[in-house]
């Protein structure tokens, strides 16, 4: 079944809502803000979830603290909720939000070095992750830098590949 228009406007606004919490920091209103009006073009547009429609129901200015049951019932709804990624606040809840496109490149990028171990104590993963942001760092074509962002992204996810040789 196709989704209304407006479910793509609405899941692009609540990943920054989404990367915040599982960087455990508090959203910002203007990003709670995004969110409500998305929801209500969502809703507007045919989405007729009951999460969709408490957060569209939200007045504009809303405070996270305001409507926080109502934007975790939503991102939950859409498979966001920051607990589905692990320990909010944790590396590995972020590197999975990666994965899932939540948190952008260069947020999982500065915490992926500030924790990477040597190079004889890190795993394959790190160790795959830490020579992908070497070569999307030596791309100049910004199409090339894109698609080493998306085969981190598909490594995250498929962890399996992470243990074949390197």
């Amino acid at each position: 079944m196709d989704e209304p228009q407006g479910g793509d406007r609405l899941l692009n606004a609540l990943r920054p809502l989404a990367a915040a919490l599982v960087q455990g920091q508090a959203p910002m209103t203007p990003v709670v803000q995004q969110v409500v009006v998305a929801a209500e073009d969502a809703v507007a547009a045919g989405h007729s979830a009951p999460q969709a429609l408490a957060v569209a129901a939200l007045p504009r200015g809303t405070t996270f603290a305001e409507g926080e049951a109502a934007l975790l019932g939503l991102l939950e709804h859409n498979g966001l909720h920051p607990s589905a990624f692990g320990p909010v606040g944790s590396y590995e809840a972020l590197r999975e939000a990666f994965g899932h496109g939540v948190v952008q490149a260069d947020v999982f990028e500065g915490r992926f070095h500030e924790r990477l171990p040597t190079v004889g104590a890190q795993d394959l993963l790190d160790r795959k992750l830490a020579v992908m942001f070497l070569e999307r760092d030596r791309a100049t074509d910004p199409h090339l830098r894109e698609s080493w962002v998306d085969t981190m992204r598909a490594l995250v996810l498929t962890k399996q590949d992470a243990e074949a040789s390197f």
